[in-house]
């Protein structure tokens, strides 16, 4: 299951504007067009950086002409196959766009990757990206995708509720499990201990994945993503992620330490429950932030706990990433050369911090964003996690990945509501889906085009 980011319906109104640019056009500025998916970081964020670039080239002031729709990423690949109606960027959530660009939809940026970061004489923007996902936006020979976002996820505490009960953040798993019963008590039950939506469980993934990376290391981690044989599926990480999900929220067909009805909730209902002080954490990425504060109470404060260690396991200050987002020149755009022109632009160390200070969200570049001033104490907070840990994302270059016979939880989607509605335990978990890629797995490799 894709991850989404479903918006509140205070947004709603400025989500489905489209074709709506800045007010006020600079003097002789070239048009370019950029459809992107409005969702938690806004749009805010595009139009700092048509100001830094007038201000960088006061002889080549560009108008961006900003097409933005919460449903970009549905809409994505049907204007790109039609070749009519194209923006000069796209920049939508996570797919697979690696078929688009075999299919000669999109124009390779390997000058964009091969140009100087503006602000860091030197510098090539290859090597300014993050060690671990340099490699993101290649396939083949060529670079055609260069990453929007990325941020830490996991699980996100009411710090008020916390310093009201003298909670302690815990630092362990056990301590985790013991919290949820101490919610609980203190609360004489009037507080759950998460709130989560049916409708998004995939969300549980951004803290499952931290405790399968504690297992696996970063060495485990990229050979996962490697998919170089069905073996990958029996990681041990894996494992005992779901057996911690098991712990958690597992109870003999439903949910426990949640809230009432998460199995039927919407993502918006689970995120209400949360501000409302209904549940004391919620699964959740660095955006959130940014996606619900018009709807924050006064006063309300929120933290992303550094995911819990799971005894065991081996490795620490780990940090997995959401990292799907990208942005990409469609082959047939008008204005290609500029699209590719401000793509390197945005690709230095002031756009980065912007972004950061705009949206609340990461680019994955080596920079500090938790030193930007004025940021509020929960981005402050999510920045540090970036900055200290090791990141890891999900990055592969197998085409059976990007032609989506493989992923984290082949034939299942995501396993959590499985888990809990149908009983199934995290070893059957486990088993089915290596008996289904291991079955799969020469049809699979045919039909990817890596064997004959």
């Amino acid at each position: 299951m894709k991850r989404s980011r479903v918006i509140l319906l205070t947004a709603l109104p400025l989500l489905l504007s489209s074709c709506v640019g800045n007010s006020d056009v600079p003097d002789g500025a070239k048009t370019l067009s950029i459809a992107f998916a409005e969702a938690g970081f806004g749009r805010t964020f595009l139009q700092t950086w048509q100001d830094l670039y007038n201000e960088a080239y006061p002889e080549e002031k560009i108008y961006l002409d900003l097409e933005g729709d919460s449903q970009m990423t549905t809409s994505y690949l049907p204007r790109l196959q039609s070749g009519r109606n194209l923006p000069d960027i796209f920049m939508v959530l996570s797919t697979n766009w690696q078929a688009d660009a075999l299919k000669g939809y999109l124009e390779p940026i390997d000058d964009v990757y091969a140009s100087e970061v503006f602000d860091k004489p030197g510098t090539k923007i290859h090597d300014y990206i993050q060690d671990n996902f340099q490699e993101f936006g290649k396939v083949g020979d060529h670079y055609y995708a260069m990453p929007w976002s990325v941020g830490p996820g996991g699980l996100v505490y009411n710090v008020s509720m916390f310093q009201q009960y003298n909670w302690k953040v815990p630092e362990t798993f056990e301590e985790l499990v013991a919290l949820c019963d101490q919610i609980k008590s203190d609360t004489a039950g009037t507080v759950a201990p998460f709130a989560w939506s049916g409708q998004t469980a995939a969300y549980w993934d951004f803290f499952t994945k931290n405790i399968w990376a504690q297992f696996e290391g970063e060495e485990g981690w990229k050979a996962f993503w490697d998919f170089g044989s069905p073996e990958v599926f029996k990681q041990t990480g894996r494992l005992k992620a779901l057996e911690a999900f098991e712990t958690l929220i597992c109870d003999a067909g439903k949910p426990k330490n949640s809230i009432e009805g998460a199995s039927a909730k919407t993502f918006m209902q689970a995120q209400m429950s949360f501000i409302n002080s209904e549940a004391a954490m919620i699964p959740n990425g660095c955006w959130i932030e940014n996606e619900i504060k018009t709807s924050l109470p006064t006063g309300f404060k929120m933290a992303m706990m550094k995911t819990p260690k799971m005894a065991g396991s081996t490795y620490e200050n780990l940090s997995c990433n959401t990292s799907g987002d990208f942005m990409v020149v469609p082959a047939k755009a008008a204005h290609k050369d500029l699209a590719k022109k401000f793509l390197t632009f945005i690709s230095s160390e002031r756009c980065a911090l912007s972004f950061s200070k705009d949206a609340g969200g990461l680019r994955p570049f080596k920079y500090e964003p938790s030193k930007i001033e004025g940021i509020s104490d929960f981005s402050k907070g999510v920045f540090e996690i970036y900055e200290n840990s090791t990141n890891l994302f999900d990055v592969s270059n197998n085409p059976m990945y990007y032609q989506n016979f493989v992923n984290v939880w082949p034939s299942y989607g995501t396993p959590y509501s499985r888990m809990i509605q149908d009983e199934e335990t995290p070893q059957e978990v486990i088993n089915a889906i290596y008996n289904y890629v291991s079955s799969h797995w020469s049809t699979f490799q045919k039909q990817a085009g890596i064997t004959d």
